[in-house]
């Protein structure tokens, strides 16, 4: 009979490592994972996830306030003139607008931010030394963005509610497409980080591709207002669709048709998955 070391096991002086008899012969025997790490995949969404959760006033907070901040200067501004977008009065169209930037931003700097930290403080290696394949690394780090995201669009959805005159006409679809926002920018932020080597690199993807896209896909204006060369160019962008599938969800009144946004939305993640899995797989920016 011989013995190999256990983990889980102490020694009778209390040290870790105590010895567990092995019969002759016998190997010791691996965990068998299967087709998916279902532990590992989990393990991953939960631990990035309260790294977000941890920091809510930055996260969850300060998207709110900063929403509520844009609502009431738009309404001051306005003051008492009459204003409609896309046949909404002004304040109904602004608010899904508002709640849209907020799920959107959450999506990129919750995988964005994550990964350059890792990258800079060493921590990746945690990630790339775990049993996970890279297809079950960007489900993990997609789906952590997208729930992120969720949840910061329901807080500031709810520090708007002083600003909506009615609940949601379509919570579903509402809920739908946040998610795939979310989503959708959780893969951009997570290219992004990839490719960046240091804080300025992914402050410049923010600031020179992200706030652009989103502000210039119906954000604060309907797409009638954009001359017919950028209007066109607009209409190419998957962010409006997530912008205008989630006005559709609380004021039930769109520009363009929800179900071509849904599609067109699915095919820019899965096109953005894709991207993610090889990009992980050749281990771009990871390996030392």
């Amino acid at each position: 009979m011989t013995a190999r070391k256990a983990p889980g096991r102490r020694t009778p002086d209390g040290e870790p490592g105590g010895d567990v008899p092995v019969s002759p012969g016998t190997a010791p025997r691996g965990r068998h994972i299967g087709w998916v790490n279902r532990i590992g995949l989990w393990t991953l969404f939960w631990r990035d996830l309260l790294r977000d959760l941890e920091i809510w006033k930055v996260t969850i907070a300060a998207p709110a306030l900063q929403a509520v901040l844009f609502a009431l200067i738009f309404e001051l501004a306005l003051g008492d003139a009459s204003l409609t977008m896309a046949g909404l009065d002004f304040a109904a169209f602004l608010v899904p607008g508002l709640v849209a930037f907020a799920v959107l931003e959450r999506g990129f700097e919750s995988t964005a931010y994550m990964m350059v930290y890792d990258k800079l403080e060493g921590m990746i290696t945690d990630v790339i030394g775990a049993p996970l394949t890279a297809a079950e690394m960007a489900v993990g780090f997609g789906l952590m963005a997208a729930v992120s995201a969720v949840i910061t669009g329901i807080a500031t959805w709810l520090a708007l509610l002083p600003f909506l005159a009615a609940p949601p006409a379509a919570p579903g679809l509402l809920l739908l497409f946040a998610f795939g926002g979310g989503l959708m920018m959780g893969l951009v932020g997570l290219v992004g980080g990839l490719w960046a080597d240091k804080w300025d690199h992914i402050s410049a993807v923010q600031s020179f591709v992200v706030i652009p896209l989103v502000y210039m896909s119906g954000v604060f204006f309907s797409l009638d207002r954009l001359p017919d060369g950028l209007r066109a160019a607009a209409a190419l962008n998957p962010v409006y669709y997530v912008i205008d599938g989630m006005r559709y969800g609380i004021s039930g009144s769109a520009e363009a048709d929800p179900g071509t946004g849904f599609a067109v939305m699915a095919a820019t993640v899965a096109a953005l998955w894709c991207l993610c899995w090889r990009l992980l797989a050749s281990g771009y920016k990871l390996k030392p």
